[in-house]
């Protein structure tokens, strides 16, 4: 191993046959010189070499469970040198078959005692087929991060020791080479039996080409890759450093020979072989990666999958071929069909080497950023005008293209100069394609937690300053929406090769989605930024009953049956909304206007600040057509609109006091379960007058309505007219009566109850007083089902009710507990979901029966100390005051000042 500037930050072991003690002698020594002459990644983040992380990766298949005991000792061994502490060494293990299970994390135990208490008690995985490859992969994404207890970005040597003992069944070399790394010119030749008398050309066609490059100064890197049946490597791109040792290996090239020609295989060799960082590519620097394959004949296998494969990594190929060569596998595998050319012999390829450098030159210049400079000037301005230094702002840089990169975390740097200097050395990242939801998504699992330095549950605003040069690859609209859902307010900046519509959905809000020409202009919108996120700060501000209500204006929805039974009566429906409005005093300070229609689902026509006058809200509403489908779903429409119409970034004013008002136009029973929806925006405030027909259900319109009283009935659509009256009557009623909510009871609870799927019995939101919750918990029925899917359950959580639109209260700081009582084994993983909800900051305690498995369950707990086992549900009384004890305790540790726990 050197010290050079390629020195990886992960160190990998590969062991067998760990029952050799000369083995962990030798590994005692290894640990040694690498923690000697390990080098930080980043020259300003100095080596603590009194420290290290390891992490033992173990495998756990069928084939190893003879020596699985032996692999338990060595690592015992291992540890029992090793000096743990919190500020010491750390420690994880885990084991792999067909998947990878995390037995403790590096951040779990913070003494020598509690990990070997663990590893002697770990019992063989068992599975198959091995696949090191992703195992590698999992502990590179889930075990190697900040949230999981590595301190690699602090300069603590990371160590991986791996204890294999089979061959793997999926590829290594791109995962081992990721771990690397966390740490260009290639030709490919036919030399196949048909190019042997014209294989001179070829390589003077090569020297020719190198010729004209910049390989001296350290510009430019080439390969020479031939190949026939299979591919041979003359040269990576990181074997020489200058022109002259080139255009002498390449001078000395013999023809390869050999048949039949597999084309398909040699590109996907470059993939996996050569455009790699271990091979000298620089694609991870930004690096144009160019492929020109000179090719003599039509492939014996397929090239579309490595072609495309070779597209998306992002390399630009160019092709090369004869008169015995097929034109459109050559389009094929080219970057573009118009970079395929043909020649009749090889001799003749002096004529087209201008055409291909001009080709080159164009694609190259296309593909280069555009001013890597102008985004990181735009950057530091903006950090300029921030308050770090007064421990008020925090700041954390992301790149991304096809996957994202953390230049450094939001609690990495506690002074405006310490970012100032790291963002002016910022290098372009390259890569492609786009991946901007995959990039949203790593944000929010991230960056934007606790223990990257968010303060999400201390009530600060969390801010998101999207800077994209594209339309993205990938679908925005989850990853956007779960951002949304944290409370994270985005703002997006495009240039004219974004979408707008994409950024719209980005953006907190539509109207903070702005584009460029070029990024070069990103001053021009930096006021109107700075502008935009001051007012979004000032107006998040938390929810205060205190809030004056102002019955100048309102917020009115329309909520219309769109299902298949109100065709005849839409024009009717749609006749009434207009009579409606017309009857508004509509504008930006005054009242505001939704139309959403649904049937088996919901769609927004526009929402309450899309239009600020009567006129444009007229003429959309007469040009509304009927959305037809089947079932009609009015309970998930009542929940759509309340998660994504009556929402701040949406135009609802709620907050400010305005009262909020849902017109609801029915035309048949629901076909899913009102209750939970009609009960969460009543809780919200929202004042729902239910209309309907003699198909609709009475009785469900009057649970819907904010009041009985508020449930009207026509007959048919077209006497719609004849309640025109009696709704100004109601929306008179409404504005006298609304009134600021006020919380009844400190506390909220909610109830789920799950097996092969979770079902919401209510949500946090609810109920507001302790005799409805339990009324409620007396009245619940056993839901049955299998198989137990304690993994799908706690995302469901996540996803669905540890969120402000249920009622949770994460944002304002209130501690969010979760109590989970399970009588078995999940039957699908729990890891990720269990790791999810930690990372959201709930504090999980679970109980369960002689079935279930501790280890399980110690996993989902807030602390495995947290997890407890009865012999019987019956025998739950029995815990109750241990659980009270270690609630309270915990609720202590994360709150001191927050209210005390009832008692349960």
């Amino acid at each position: 191993m050197s010290n050079s500037s390629f020195s990886p930050p992960w160190r990998l072991w590969l062991l067998r046959s760990p029952q050799n003690h000369q083995l962990y002698l030798q590994l005692q020594s290894s640990v040694e010189a690498v923690v000697a002459e390990v080098a930080p990644e980043s020259p300003t983040v100095p080596v603590d070499t009194g420290k290290k992380d390891v992490v033992f990766l173990l495998d756990g298949s069928d084939g190893t469970r003879n020596g699985f005991p032996a692999m338990r000792d060595f690592v015992e061994r291992v540890v029992e040198q090793l000096n743990v502490g919190q500020n010491k060494d750390r420690v994880s293990v885990v084991q792999y078959s067909r998947d990878a299970e995390i037995h403790f994390y590096l951040n779990t135990y913070t003494t020598s005692q509690d990990i070997l208490d663990t590893v002697r008690g770990l019992k063989h995985r068992g599975g198959r087929p091995l696949n090191t490859g992703a195992a590698l992969q999992y502990v590179r994404d889930n075990v190697f991060t900040n949230s999981s207890g590595s301190r690699r970005l602090q300069g603590v040597p990371q160590m991986l020791i791996l204890l294999n003992g089979g061959r793997s069944s999926d590829n290594v070399d791109t995962p081992a080479s990721a771990l690397k790394q966390q740490g260009i010119q290639v030709f490919l030749l036919d030399g196949s039996d048909g190019t042997r008398s014209g294989f001179p050309a070829v390589r003077d066609f090569v020297q020719r080409v190198v010729e004209t490059l910049s390989v001296d100064d350290k510009k430019d890197r080439v390969s020479v890759v031939q190949y026939s049946k299979d591919p041979t490597v003359q040269f990576y791109l990181n074997t020489y450093t200058t022109k002259g040792d080139i255009l002498d290996t390449v001078r000395g090239l013999r023809h390869k020979g050999g048949s039949p020609l597999n084309t398909g295989a040699a590109l996907q060799y470059l993939r996996d072989n050569v455009f790699t960082a271990s091979a000298g590519s620089r694609l991870l620097e930004g690096v144009p990666q160019l492929l020109i394959l000179i090719s003599g004949g039509r492939s014996f296998d397929s090239v579309d999958a490595p072609a495309s494969a070779l597209k998306q990594l992002g390399v630009l190929t160019f092709v090369i071929g004869t008169r015995n060569s097929d034109i459109r596998e050559l389009q094929k595998i080219s970057h573009d069909p118009s970079y395929a050319q043909t020649v009749s012999e090889f001799t003749d390829l002096p004529n087209v080497q201008q055409q291909l450098q001009s080709s080159v030159e164009a694609v190259v210049a296309e593909v280069a950023p555009e001013s890597p400079t102008a985004v990181r000037d735009f950057v530091q301005r903006v950090v300029e005008t921030l308050s770090v230094d007064d421990k008020k702002d925090r700041v954390s840089v992301v790149q991304y293209s096809k996957d994202p990169t953390v230049q450094f975390y939001l609690n990495t740097y506690t002074t405006k100069g310490d970012i100032l200097d790291t963002v002016r050395g910022l290098r372009h990242k390259g890569g492609r394609p786009l991946n901007t939801g995959a990039a949203l998504q790593y944000l929010r699992d991230n960056v934007f937690t606790a223990s990257a330095g968010s303060r999400l549950l201390e009530g600060v605003p969390q801010l998101l300053i999207l800077i994209s040069g594209g339309r993205s690859f990938d679908s925005v609209d989850a990853p956007a929406s779960a951002l949304k859902q944290l409370g994270v307010l985005t703002f997006a900046i495009g240039t004219r090769n974004s979408d707008i519509g994409e950024l719209q959905k980005i953006s907190h809000d539509p109207s903070y989605a702005q584009t460029v020409s070029e990024f070069t202009d990103l001053p021009n919108v930096q006021q109107q930024l700075q502008s935009s996120v001051e007012a979004v700060v000032a107006e998040v501000a938390p929810e205060s009953p205190t809030v004056p209500v102002d019955t100048g204006k309102k917020d009115v929805v329309f909520l219309l049956d769109g299902s298949d039974g109100t065709r005849n009566g839409f024009p009717a429906m749609r006749d009434f909304v207009e009579r409606v409005v017309e009857k508004l005093n509509v504008g930006q300070n005054k009242d505001r206007v939704s139309v959403v229609q649904y049937s088996r689902d919901a769609e927004i026509h526009f929402y309450l600040n899309t239009y600020t006058t009567s006129q444009d809200i007229l003429d959309t509403v007469r040009g509304l057509k009927h959305r037809g489908g089947r079932p009609l779903n009015t309970g998930a429409a009542l929940q759509y609109v309340r998660d994504n119409v009556f929402t701040n970034s949406s135009g609802s004013r709620r907050l400010q006091g305005v009262p909020q008002m849902l017109i609801l136009l029915n035309g048949g029973r629901s076909s899913d379960n009102v209750d939970t929806p009609a009960s969460a925006l009543k809780q919200q405030g929202i004042q729902v007058i239910g209309i309907g027909t003699r198909n609709s259900d009475s009785r469900e319109l009057q649970k819907i309505s904010y009041d009985p009283s508020y449930a009207l009935s026509v007959s048919d659509f077209t006497d719609l007219p004849s309640v025109q009256e009696q709704l100004s009557s109601v929306m008179s009623r409404v504005l006298v009566r609304t009134t600021p909510m006020t919380p009844t009871v400190t506390d909220r609870v909610s109830v789920v109850q799950y097996s092969k799927d979770p079902t919401v019995q209510f949500y946090l939101n609810t109920y507001t007083t302790k005799g409805d919750i339990l009324d409620t918990v007396r009245g619940l029925r056993h839901k049955g089902g299998s198989p137990l899917n304690t993994g799908a359950a706690l995302q469901y959580l996540r996803d669905n009710v540890f969120t402000a639109s249920a009622g949770s209260r994460l944002l304002e700081g209130v501690p969010q507990l979760l109590i989970l009582i399970s009588g078995g084994r999940s039957f699908d993983s729990v890891d990720a979901p269990a790791s999810a909800l930690k990372q959201l900051g709930v504090l999980t305690f679970a109980i369960g029966t002689r079935n279930s498995d501790i280890r399980e369950l110690q996993k989902i707990s807030h602390d495995p100390s947290y997890a407890q086992t009865v012999s019987e549900f019956t025998d739950l009384p029995n815990v109750q005051q241990q659980l009270q004890s270690s609630v309270e305790a915990v609720v202590a540790e994360v709150a001191p000042e927050s209210p005390t726990v009832p008692g349960m």
